[in-house]
């Protein structure tokens, strides 16, 4: 029997799931820091716009296996919220980077059928 993690649930294997913890973590701190140093770099504006999204929607990768469709949510709507306020998302590629994680982890995490209905409105 597996977890909400995806890992079998026996008490002997309880440091799995602190290390996919860990992973997550670690994931979601780089992914961020990499996309922070990628705005700074690319030269994206407005940053006061793009610095706080582009956090939050980092940020949120480390709930990727416990809530993968409110991952999903809130980073294609923190890239979807950038856009409409004037960022451009053409030159950096963190976020791109960052909706491919959350989209693998909905269809990895969730029942077939959960997934399919999370993740339509993504491909339109």
């Amino acid at each position: 029997m597996l977890d909400g993690l995806g890992v079998p649930s026996r008490p002997g294997l309880a440091f799995l799931r602190s290390s996919a913890r860990l992973g997550d973590l670690a994931l979601a701190v780089l992914l961020t820091a990499f996309a922070v140093a990628e705005l700074w770099i690319v030269d994206v504006h407005p940053k006061p716009i793009a610095g706080p999204a582009t956090i939050l929607a980092g940020l949120a990768l480390y709930w990727r296996r416990t809530a993968p469709l409110l991952v999903v949510a809130i980073t294609l709507g923190s890239f979807a919220v950038e856009s409409v306020l004037g960022v451009s998302l053409h030159k950096p590629d963190a976020p791109m980077l960052m909706a491919l994680v959350a989209l693998y982890a909905a269809g990895a995490y969730l029942p077939l059928r959960l997934a399919a209905g999370g993740l339509a409105p993504a491909a339109g």
